[in-house]
């Protein structure tokens, strides 16, 4: 009888060698797309899904005792898998054991270079620390090592580039956060409109004022495109109004707070301060340029004249319209010839003779004729506008090296014009008290007592100049009266401030 064959030998010979290689060669091909198609299964394949969306669900609910539970058993079926320790972070974290969350999570971020760690324990340690008016040394270098382990295995790291440079930005560190910002803007994802806004506020605190607009006019192009007037966020707005300041785009804010006030009637007082920043920073940027057009004089004109407009008697406009007048010895004689000019071009002439009117009484020693002429033009065009003049004065008063005598005339000239007002009177009672003038500055504060909006203030005046005159039973019936103003107007008492 012939020889038994074994079936492999019979295969073989039946198939032919090549026929055998084909099918060795495939068989191993499959083998080896298993195994590595198994070796890419996901975490999330692996880990059961319920014993996930368990854990995540109560730890929402803040159901603590039961989340730990099933993180538990999570790490019984994956006692290696670094994410169950970080979740073991997040609800310590949500337990308010916020520096075992921070020691758990660092463990983790070392001990196994699990970047999710260091990126949840840097954004922790960023809420922290930006919220501290004062940050600390020691939360800084916390905050300052972690970022720099996650850029040390990832350098294109946008979010840890953004949270060091505002680090660096809110510890003064303008030059190194200009360094990171720049980084940051060259990455991929690195350009988004926080960080061009941040590059432009650290580079105006640096005086470059080109790169400065470069950087908040990219910012601003960007919060353009999702603005929406009927969706406002103040917060947001007030950013993207900043942005367009420093882009130098003033007429373009002016014009957006304007719409927004229009569809946003309920934040109208809010809009309406942003307004008026808006035209003072304007008026400041073309008062202080090296060089100054006819057409940026006739903007700075403009520009105040909507201010005073908008907002007559705060002292932010006072002090403004101080500056441009000369009355802080910003003079020169390109700016004097500028203003003529524009006045002869017909441009805002109440305010323009009443800033000609301020510089000649800025003068030592003081042109009160023809100061007086450019006061009754300017009372003409503007009958309001005379009445700046206290105001002016009023700021003086608060400044302790500033000429009483130069404040004085101010007052004396407004006067003329409004012989009634009780503001007046109140501005020189104090021009007179810091003279030394007692008699005379109680006649003037008596006289005040009829401004009805601010009488606790003019009682606070007659105290102190009863005090200085020696007589303290009249200072003290004065500061009763105080307190029972502030209290019916529910305000707090001088005594409650100092506490």
């Amino acid at each position: 009888a012939p020889d038994s064959e074994n079936l492999l030998s019979f295969y073989f010979r039946a198939l032919g060698w090549r026929y055998v290689i084909v099918f060795l060669l495939l068989s191993f091909l499959l083998v080896a797309l298993l195994v590595m198609c198994f070796l890419q299964i996901r975490r999330e394949a692996l880990m059961p899904k319920a014993l996930r969306d368990g854990f995540e669900a109560h730890l929402e609910a803040k159901e603590y005792q039961q989340a730990e539970f099933f993180l538990k058993q999570l790490a019984v079926l994956q006692p290696e898998e670094p994410d169950h320790v970080l979740q073991k972070a997040v609800l310590l974290a949500e337990q308010g054991e916020e520096d075992r969350a921070w020691q758990t999570a660092s463990a983790v971020m070392m001990q196994s270079g699990y970047l999710k760690a260091g990126e949840w324990l840097a954004e922790r340690r960023f809420r922290v620390f930006a919220a501290d008016k004062l940050p600390d040394d020691e939360s800084w270098e916390g905050l300052d090592a972690t970022l720099q382990w996650i850029l040390s295995r990832n350098p294109e790291h946008s979010r840890s580039l953004f949270m060091r440079a505002t680090g660096l930005m809110m510890r003064g560190e303008n030059t190194l956060a200009r360094t990171v910002l720049r980084t940051l803007i060259r990455q991929p994802k690195g350009g988004f409109a926080e960080a061009y806004f941040s590059l432009a506020e650290v580079e105006t605190s640096l005086g470059n004022t080109a790169d400065a607009q470069a950087a908040a006019d990219a910012a601003a192009q960007q919060m353009l495109q999702s603005y929406s007037s009927k969706t406002l966020v103040l917060e947001e707005f007030v950013r993207l109004v900043r942005a367009l300041l420093l882009a130098q785009r003033e007429l373009d804010a002016a014009t957006l707070i304007i719409e927004a006030a229009d569809s946003n009637r309920g934040q109208r007082d809010e809009l309406k301060d942003l307004l008026l920043q808006t035209y003072l920073y304007h008026c400041a940027r073309l008062r202080t340029q090296p060089v100054r057009s006819d057409i940026d004089v006739a903007m700075l004109l403009d520009q105040i004249t909507r201010a005073i407009n908008l907002s007559p008697s705060d002292p932010r406009v006072t002090d403004e319209l101080a500056l441009i007048g000369g009355v802080r010895e910003l003079s020169d004689e390109r700016l004097q010839q500028q203003l003529e000019a524009a006045l002869i071009a017909g441009v805002s002439p109440g305010t323009v003779h009443f800033i000609l009117g301020t510089r000649e009484l800025s003068k030592s020693p003081a042109n009160i004729a023809g100061a007086m002429e450019h006061f009754e033009i300017s009372n003409q065009h503007a009958p309001g506008m005379p009445g700046l003049l206290n105001n002016v004065a009023d700021v003086m008063v608060e400044q302790p090296e500033a000429d009483m005598e130069q404040a004085l005339v101010m007052v004396e000239q407004a006067l003329k014009y409004l012989p009634n007002e009780p503001a007046i009177y109140d501005t020189r009672g104090k021009i007179y008290l810091r003279q030394g003038k007692v008699v005379e500055a109680i006649a003037d504060f008596e006289r005040a007592l009829s401004d009805r909006q601010n009488l606790h203030k003019v009682h606070e005046h007659l105290a102190k100049a009863w005090e200085a005159a020696g007589n303290l039973p009249k200072a003290e019936i004065h500061r009763a009266m105080v307190e029972q103003l502030r209290k019916s107007d529910g305000l707090p008492s001088p005594t409650d401030r100092e506490k």
